[in-house]
């Protein structure tokens, strides 16, 4: 055990198991230690992340009212900063800190007596501690969260439908910081344009990664594929720079991946959203797309698609009420299905550029 004696850190100390530590003694210092151990161990599981090395971090100890135990996660950068020039992984990192360490905060806030307890947006704890080199949050999987494992990429209907009602919250506060701060709004969301540059090397590795999901098709939809290919590398630069939709607050990459999940007797009861390393000023239609596409198989989508349209918006429409705004007035209807049509086919384009990615076998999934 030891005595909490040590400064908190800055943004541009070096990055290794002696700084984690030190990012421990840091909160372990304002969640009031008197004595404590920290122990850091690094999460060696393979092919659930691209953009970080995961640790968990345990402090144990007393403080003055007795016994405590806080378990963290940190997602510590990787040292590459970039792909093919394309995707920055410092700036994924700055939106996240962003996330956690600011916007998490203000989304808390404004739901502060309006929104009851059960109905909020569902948020991991993020720290103080957390830089342009390191998220640190509070290990949901110690409270029996998990996610769904990346094979199991075709999620059951009822993480799909709490997913969407996560979703439609994010979106709401984004429309309700633009109504109730708008100058803020302005100066910290509405300038986050989608975060990837779709250069030639973006090309190059998207033309790949389609190529492989086209090469795996049966034959009749291989060729129907293969015509469309042009096309996607096209258009989804299109639809992510898109002015003309209603636009808010966008996750980025709202997939079953990016979600914990908890379950009573097999029965999926709670998501949280998580990874907001992607968040741009951008159409929510293409989030909604992007996981009934990414995360549900043809038969789910044939049975339910409507139905969950319909909760996706019912369920920012309900939202929006606590904070008497009327979604006529910042999203209606028509402009919501008119840009769910518009981009009917981008569903199929991020299917196709993803699926490589998805199926892969562990070891051939990029560090």
């Amino acid at each position: 055990m030891k005595d909490d004696t040590r400064p908190c850190l800055k943004d541009t100390e070096p990055n290794n198991d002696k700084i984690l530590k030190d990012y421990a003694e840091c909160i372990a210092k304002r969640e009031k230690f008197v004595k404590y151990d920290v122990t850091v161990a690094k999460i060696t599981k393979k092919g659930d992340g691209y953009l970080a090395t995961p640790y968990e971090i345990d402090i144990k100890g007393a403080t003055a009212d007795g016994e405590k135990e806080v378990n963290l996660f940190v997602k510590n950068i990787i040292a590459n900063d970039t792909f093919g020039g394309f995707f920055s992984i410092k700036e994924a990192y700055n939106r996240e800190c962003y996330f956690y360490k600011e916007l998490s905060k203000i989304f808390s806030q404004l739901q502060e007596g309006k929104v009851p307890k059960g109905d909020k947006l569902n948020m991991v704890k993020g720290y103080e501690e957390s830089t342009s080199e390191a998220i640190i949050m509070d290990n949901a999987t110690k409270k029996g969260y998990k996610t769904l494992n990346r094979m199991e990429v075709v999620a059951p209907l009822k993480f799909i439908e709490l997913a969407l009602e996560q979703l439609a919250k994010i979106h709401g506060l984004g429309f309700v910081i633009h109504e109730e701060m708008p100058e803020y709004f302005n100066d910290n969301i509405a300038i986050k344009e989608f975060p990837m540059i779709f250069n030639e090397e973006w090309k190059k590795i998207a033309r790949s990664a389609i190529n492989i999901t086209v090469k795996n098709l049966n034959p009749v939809p291989r060729k129907k594929a293969e015509g469309f290919v042009p096309k996607i590398l096209s258009k989804l630069e299109e639809y992510y720079r898109d002015k003309s939709s209603i636009r808010t607050l966008c996750h980025g990459d709202f997939r079953v991946m990016n979600l914990l999940m908890k379950e009573i007797n097999g029965e999926v009861t709670e998501v949280i959203p998580i990874d907001y390393q992607i968040i741009y000023y951008g159409c929510p239609a293409t989030d909604v797309l992007y996981l009934l596409y990414g995360s549900t198989d043809l038969n789910l989508r044939k049975q339910h698609y409507k139905r969950l349209i319909n909760l996706y918006y019912d369920t920012l429409s309900r939202f929006l009420k606590y904070f008497e705004i009327d979604v006529k007035d910042v999203y209606p209807r028509k402009e919501f299905d008119a840009a769910i049509e518009r981009r009917s086919e981008f569903g199929l384009m991020m299917a196709l550029y993803f699926y490589p990615l998805f199926f892969a076998p562990d070891d051939d999934v990029p560090e």
